[in-house]
């Protein structure tokens, strides 16, 4: 299946979607798949777009089989592990100081990342970067030489740069992070807690002064920005079920939100917020993928999944929208 167009197209997509166990579908803006592809070998635990091109990235459980899909033109690129092959957690796709395309490989059991280069059908693999702790997520800076890694065994974060090796920042937390992200201007950095229930704000420009704590809702384990709401960032808070849209600067609440059509459903999940819609998945009967109006406070746009979605990534930084 196949009638995925490039950014001049009228069926553009505008997200990719990697569903248990080997599937990876593409859905234009009103959540529509356009194209589809199925692996029919080992299992894939990994989905990415590629920091320059309109090409995706998966990644075989074990890290030694990678394979670069082409959806323009459903041409699939298979790669090998030179030597010997890594388990990574997870995969993050990013352009250094000079321009070029670069890949992270995460892996928790090493305390470990190292960088990942596709070439000539083979898989190489440079590093190791040590953490110092058990790694849950990782996050680039956006300036091409630093990334930040969150734990689920220590209540710090940690900026690695990459281009030394060096972590230059150990962040006290407060508490086990659940989530973190970045503001768009990569002025503010973000994290919350679900221990504390508590939101914490740091100017990445003053990292040496004391977080701003502002205390929220019940079970805070997601942050999400916006693409539009810039001084907005909305906190997804999974024991009430509830969503708080806050100020990005103050942290201060603007908007409480209830996901009543949502509290029967499992495995939710925030992907995007664009204009009054975010994108949420779950399972209900079935996995689905969906639209949530911020305005109604309604479900609209259910498209049903081949399989429980294990990654959603945007394809475009923004996203043509016509719900």
């Amino acid at each position: 299946m196949r009638s995925y167009s490039d950014d001049t197209g009228d069926c553009m997509a505008q997200f990719a979607v990697l569903c248990e166990p080997n599937v990876v579908v593409l859905l234009d803006e009103n959540l529509n798949i356009v194209w589809r592809w199925e692996w029919k070998q080992g299992r894939l635990n990994g989905l990415e777009k590629e920091a320059q091109g309109n090409t995706l990235l998966v990644m075989e459980q074990g890290g030694r089989h990678w394979i670069r899909i082409y959806p323009m033109t459903d041409q699939v690129e298979r790669y090998i592990a030179a030597e010997e092959s890594y388990s990574f957690d997870s995969i993050l796709p990013f352009i250094n100081q000079f321009e070029v395309s670069c890949l992270a490989g995460m892996l928790r059991a090493s305390q470990q990342f190292r960088f990942i280069a596709l070439r000539d059908k083979k898989v190489y693999v440079g590093g190791p970067y040590g953490i110092g702790f058990i790694p849950h997520q990782m996050y680039s800076l956006q300036d091409g030489k630093r990334i930040l890694f969150t734990s689920h065994t220590s209540s710090t974060m940690r900026i690695l740069d990459f281009t030394t090796g060096e972590i230059t920042h150990t962040i006290q937390a407060g508490a086990l992070v659940a989530d973190a992200g970045v503001s768009i201007d990569n002025n503010l950095l973000f994290a919350c807690s679900a221990m504390e229930n508590t939101l914490r704000i740091w100017h990445l420009h003053s990292l040496q002064l004391a977080s701003k704590v502002i205390h929220t809702g019940e079970g805070p384990n997601q942050i999400v920005t916006s693409q539009d709401q810039l001084e907005q960032l909305l906190i997804h808070c999974t024991d009430e079920s509830s969503l708080e849209i806050r100020g990005m600067i103050d942290g201060q609440i603007r908007k409480r939100i209830t996901l009543e059509g949502a509290m029967r459903h499992s495995s939710i999940r925030i992907h995007s917020w664009i204009k009054n819609y975010i994108l949420l998945s779950g399972v209900n009967k079935d996995p689905y993928i969906a639209w949530w109006n911020l305005d109604s406070e309604t479900i609209s746009s259910i498209t049903p999944l081949p399989g429980k979605p294990l990654r959603v990534i945007s394809l475009h930084e923004k996203v043509s929208f016509r719900v």
